[in-house]
């Protein structure tokens, strides 16, 4: 197996690995290390069926069963019945799930079909992203705790005194625990995130602003163009 690193900050092309064979113990080690060094793993060129993507998963984690029917996956589409995502909106930058108790650990994309013109995807790592702040807003944000409100959908950004009671709240440090990463990532998303627990709102607003200003930028993220197999 050999890992390439696919920009200054975050993610690794792997190569040397059929994702459709079952994985060597060695294999499995070698690609949890990875994720914890580079954040982001991208394998290209795998002809997978829906097994072959949840082994893979089960190397970093427990597969959740998101839709309660033991299927274990769901299709991102704008062509097929039953897709979730099918608007051609652009999505918000966002954490998978943070708006739950136990946020994901890690998540799956696999590209079965492309539009002639594929929208990218965008990631940031909101690890190395500590080091560009401040120090004494790293020292502020250390015992921090955030306030997060999701569960409808992923375009526009939710805020606690407008979104519908069914909307999911959920509070958590802000640096949370990851056994996946090399350091407690800083959870403060663009999507989910509401407010600092404790904090004036604008002065939360305005640290939440800094904080994607820098987790977002270009030296920061990985724009990934796909095609299909990755």
């Amino acid at each position: 197996m050999q890992l390439d690193r696919l920009s200054e900050r975050i993610g690794a092309l792997v190569s040397g690995v059929d994702l459709a064979a079952p994985f060597s113990e060695a294999d499995k080690i070698t690609l949890r290390e990875a994720m914890k060094e580079y954040a982001l793993l991208l394998i290209r060129q795998q002809d997978l069926a829906v097994e072959d993507q949840i082994r893979l998963v089960s190397v970093f984690a427990e597969v959740w069963d998101e839709m309660g029917d033991g299927t274990r996956h769901i299709y991102v589409s704008n062509a097929r019945e039953g897709a979730v995502l099918g608007r051609p909106d652009g999505l918000l930058f966002h954490s998978d799930c943070v708006y739950m108790p136990a946020p994901l650990a890690v998540l799956s994309l696999y590209a079965m079909e492309v539009p002639r013109s594929p929208s990218p995807t965008v990631f940031a790592n909101n690890v190395t992203v500590v080091s560009d702040l401040p120090v004494d807003l790293q020292t502020r944000l250390a015992g921090a705790r955030g306030f997060f409100v999701g569960g409808l959908g992923g375009y526009e950004r939710l805020r606690d005194a407008s979104a519908p009671e069914e909307a999911k709240r959920v509070e958590h440090p802000i640096f949370f625990p990851d056994p996946l990463a090399s350091q407690p990532p800083l959870i403060i998303d663009e999507l989910y995130f509401d407010h600092f627990i404790g904090w004036d709102l604008d002065e939360s607003d305005a640290v939440r602003t800094e904080i994607h200003r820098l987790t977002y930028a270009d030296r920061n993220t990985y724009v990934h163009n796909w095609e299909v197999g990755d």
